[in-house]
């Protein structure tokens, strides 16, 4: 008899793993507000994944798979969300560009060499 080492306490995947979280909450609350942005827009939890769902394919157009690491300098808002939720949608590694306190060739070099960049997204996207 196998016994299993599972601990009771961890969250399963579907309650922990962005691309679950995602497709569950536009299934079961649709229209329910997900978020409220600074200039007043809002998205509903379906805004939410049609969002990722078109970022992602852009993504995936411009060569970026599963597991591989994309820096993305954007300022917070709707567009480093959907560029963050997209990425780990398709398994992705989202590594955000630090924007102060630090020199442009210092963030340059902690990236590169803590992250192992393989993809780098300008402050406009393509998608």
């Amino acid at each position: 008899m196998s016994k299993t080492n599972i601990d009771p306490r961890m969250a399963t995947a579907e309650d922990c793993v962005t691309k679950a979280l995602i497709d569950r909450w536009a299934k079961e609350a649709p229209e329910k507000i997900y978020a409220i942005f600074a200039d007043g827009n809002e998205w509903t939890y379906r805004d939410l994944k049609e969002a990722v769902l078109q970022t992602a394919a852009g993504l995936q157009k411009l060569g970026v798979k599963q597991d591989d690491h994309v820096v993305s300098w954007l300022p917070n808002g709707p567009d480093a969300l959907r560029v963050w939720f997209a990425l780990n949608y398709i398994g992705a590694v989202y590594v955000p560009e630090p924007n102060k306190g630090l020199t442009y060739t210092t963030r340059r070099t902690i990236l590169i060499r803590n992250s192992e960049v393989l993809n780098f997204l300008p402050t406009k996207l393509i998608v």
